[in-house]
């Protein structure tokens, strides 16, 4: 059995441990029963929280035995006041026998709830009035694949003393505004941004923000209240590293002495729509990024994403959907931007050189990530380095064809301002040309390898929830057929259209060359439940219009494109 608890502002009792079998009572529970751990579950992330783990191992623990645990953790951060919330999950996936949850409530203080199940029975004790939700045998909720973000599949309860987002913000702002103790080193980097800012006020923006997010290490040390509470800037400074409020914190210092309106807003990385149907409660969120004012736009920057390429004119949106800002007269979440989807992409084409003497070919790959795309290739290989991402690339070529051996090392350039990167690799295939079944003709497959891997697949069309699906996707992927034999291509354009995604085929053919091309892009994050079907239909058509082969039967009968007759993709 494993209980967390927070020690810097949290203490854990233990009442009982107890386990009845065939009515007879036994208690587990005793001083030095328990193992502490500090199991911190982020150290890969650079993220340390100072959490405990108390573990206790019950030998003989039988099938049929009843284990009941008693337990209490005891919180005073110093920070929320009277303030309390809760959320208590009444379903999952395994059946619970019985369930209950008791709220005293204190005198005088009102309580907010968001509950399918009422307000609970209310019954006044000694204590104050209490609040009790009773359940039996909740029935086992089967989840279902893909689900979005923002769905919450299980019945839930939520209390919270907070009456709207303005209490939770008030409980920040005065930390969150603390002056730094000693500015001698601040201000030996803050004048030459100043110089900078009035020669060119984008370059001395730029330069504040660079200097953040790479002069000041990321790493997450936020045991008690410092897991709300960002240091001083100058102790941010002075250590040279933080998380994400610290970087935040730090970032808003300097732009501010520069003359910027700038505010920290509170995030969560996962909940991205969902956060908005939330009762108010500073648990809702789980990160902190920066809100700037500039010629009359918003900026939006989360000073930790070191791999966030553009300029600063491209930076107005962040994929979090809602955010609160911790600023005076701020009483509700505000809309965060996405960004421009349009700036986001993929494009690839590969060139493939067929010899029908030898049956080999040559194989050019190329690879432009656009905007978002751009960003998670820098993410992986600033984590994992090239190495990784050879890997990735190999990968997928290999996937259509197996027998490709690596020409060339992976050749990436970065353009950070454009936010674009290209990669190079060339490949050799002995035997690019199979045969066919029958015999009569050697074969080259087109298959647009970049495509299926983006796409979300239904294993079932018939849903209780929404289908979360990639977004955004947008992606090019061109194959250009060069070969020894002239040929005439006629294929009819294929297109596939709905509310959610776009997919086209359309190829062409001059002489000794070839060109097919795949596009798919997405509009929406999700899928209505009802919608599904539709989608799954049009995701079969897909499927049939991206398998085809190009066919060598002889160098006087011509050439031919057919279509490959196999069953749908399993994405």
């Amino acid at each position: 059995m494993e209980l967390s608890f927070d020690p810097a502002i949290q203490q854990l009792i233990v009442h009982g441990v107890s386990v009845f079998r065939a009515g007879i009572l036994a208690n587990h529970a005793s001083e030095g029963a328990f193992e502490l751990f500090q199991r911190e579950a982020g150290l890969e992330f650079d993220v340390l929280t100072g959490a405990v783990t108390a573990l206790l191992v019950i030998k003989d623990l039988r099938v049929g035995d009843v284990l009941d645990v008693e337990f209490s953790i005891v919180s005073d951060s110093g920070v929320y006041g009277d303030h309390y919330w809760c959320c208590e999950m009444v379903e999952n996936t395994y059946s619970i026998g019985r369930q209950w949850l008791s709220w005293v409530e204190k005198e005088g203080q009102e309580l907010f709830i968001q509950s399918r199940w009422g307000q609970g029975e209310i019954e006044v004790t000694p204590h104050g009035k209490t609040r009790t939700w009773q359940f039996e045998r909740t029935p086992v909720v089967q989840l279902e694949p893909n689900l979005p973000p923002s769905c919450r599949p299980f019945g839930e309860i939520h209390l919270t003393t907070f009456g709207g987002w303005g209490d939770v913000s008030a409980l920040f702002i005065a930390a969150w505004n603390r002056k730094p103790g000693d500015r001698g080193e601040l201000d030996r980097e803050l004048e030459p941004l100043k110089e900078l800012f009035l020669r060119d006020e984008m370059a001395g923006i730029t330069a504040a923000i660079d200097l953040v997010r790479h002069q000041v290490r990321y790493l997450g040390y936020s045991p008690g209240v410092f897991g709300l509470i960002p240091a001083r800037p100058d102790e941010v400074w002075s250590q040279g590293f933080g998380d994400c409020k610290e970087k935040s914190r730090l970032l808003i210092w300097f732009l501010r002495e520069l003359g910027l309106e700038a505010d920290p807003v509170l995030v969560h990385t996962v909940l991205g729509e969902g956060v908005n149907e939330m009762l108010p409660s500073p648990a809702v969120f789980n990160h902190v990024v920066v809100r700037m004012g500039w010629q009359g736009a918003e900026y939006w920057i989360d000073p930790t994403d070191v791999a966030r390429g553009g300029t600063l004119k491209q930076w107005v949106g962040l994929p979090f959907y809602y955010g609160l800002p911790l600023a005076h007269a701020s009483e509700q979440l505000v809309a965060i931007p996405s960004g421009n989807a349009a700036d986001t992409g993929l494009e690839v084409e590969e060139v493939i050189r067929v010899d029908t003497k030898t049956r080999g070919a040559s194989v050019a790959v190329t690879h432009v990530y656009r905007g978002q795309d751009a960003d998670a290739v820098r993410h992986l290989v600033d984590s994992r380095g090239m190495g990784a991402l050879d890997e990735h690339i190999t990968g997928q070529v290999k996937q259509v064809r197996r027998d490709a051996l690596p020409k060339t090392a992976l050749e990436m350039q970065d353009d950070r301002l454009a936010n674009t990167i290209t990669l190079r690799k060339e490949f050799r295939c002995e035997e690019l040309l199979k045969p066919r079944p029958t015999g009569e003709a050697d074969m080259v497959f087109l298959f647009p390898y970049s495509i299926p891997p983006r796409i979300t697949g239904v294993p079932a069309s018939v849903r209780k929830h929404p289908l979360g699906i990639q977004h955004p996707v947008s992606i090019k992927h061109t194959i250009r057929l060069n070969a020894d034999t002239p040929r005439t291509v006629q294929i009819p354009p294929q297109a596939v259209s709905n509310s959610f995604f776009q997919f086209s085929f359309v190829t062409f053919g001059a002489k000794t060359e070839c060109v097919h091309t795949f596009k798919f892009r997405t509009f929406s994050s999700q899928v209505p439940a009802a919608k599904v079907p539709e989608y799954a239909k049009d995701l079969e058509k897909v499927s049939a219009a991206l398998d085809w082969h190009v066919t060598f039967p002889s160098r006087d009968r011509g050439n031919k494109v057919r279509r490959i007759v196999q069953g749908p993709e399993a994405w």
